[in-house]
């Protein structure tokens, strides 16, 4: 078991609190080594350039149009490959996996507020409060869909789905397969995953006596 203690303070450091953490040894190498995969992640061109989908909305001639960008297939190959290891639900280091596991044992409402709404990045509810994108009667901003698409073009090359995601993509998969879709939903995915990575950088430079607390805004704490 590894045992300490986490300083949380609210940002303008008016409130401090202490918070005892007790994690499995098992549970605790997969929180190190989900930061560490995470980092592979981070480094990738995709993600230090900053890249995502670019679709482009417009009128013409009166008419709504959608124009696609063609992404460079290098930055995106590597950077899936390395994110696949949080997607996939069969994955041990799968993104609701680790977060469900620092949930239990961070038991505090700064930390469960933070953690709410990373659930709700990655499973695109923000993204879908703010934007619909419809293609043949089908939301397709979403996660299921995402990884139906991941799973005809990319990772399992399942032909079923590949009929299913192309007829519902349309025009829209008409430019490298709908790709530049798929990845503006995808990289709000990847920024969730990038900070439940950052929360584990925090609690690991708290455990190795490198940090002193974690800071929160005062809306976490009430």
């Amino acid at each position: 078991m590894i045992n300490f203690l986490i300083t949380i303070a609210k940002d303008d450091s008016t409130q401090l609190e202490q918070l005892k953490c007790n994690f499995p040894i098992n549970e605790w190498q997969t929180i190190i080594t989900f930061y560490t995969e995470v980092e592979r992640l981070r480094s990738t061109r995709y993600v230090q350039n900053g890249r995502g989908g670019h679709i482009s909305f417009g009128l013409e001639q009166g008419s709504p149009t959608i124009k696609l960008q063609e992404i460079d297939q290098d930055e995106v190959g590597a950077m899936l490959l390395k994110l696949r290891p949080f997607i996939l639900k069969n994955e041990k280091l799968y993104f609701h996996k680790v977060k469900n596991i620092l949930y239990r044992e961070l038991n505090h409402t700064a930390f469960s507020k933070l953690f709410s709404e990373l659930n709700c990045n990655f499973k695109l509810e923000n993204m879908n409060s703010k934007l619909t994108l419809r293609s043949n009667e089908t939301q397709i901003l979403t996660v299921d869909f995402v990884m139906d698409w991941l799973n005809s073009f990319e990772y399992h090359r399942d032909q079923n789905k590949k009929k299913y995601v192309t007829e519902t993509l349309d025009f829209l998969g008409q430019i490298q397969n709908g790709q530049s879709v798929i990845l503006f939903a995808l990289t709000e995915m990847i920024k969730a995953i990038l900070y439940l990575g950052s929360i584990i950088k925090a609690i690991i430079e708290l455990e190795n006596g490198t940090r002193k607390e974690i800071k929160f805004a005062a809306k976490y704490f009430e």
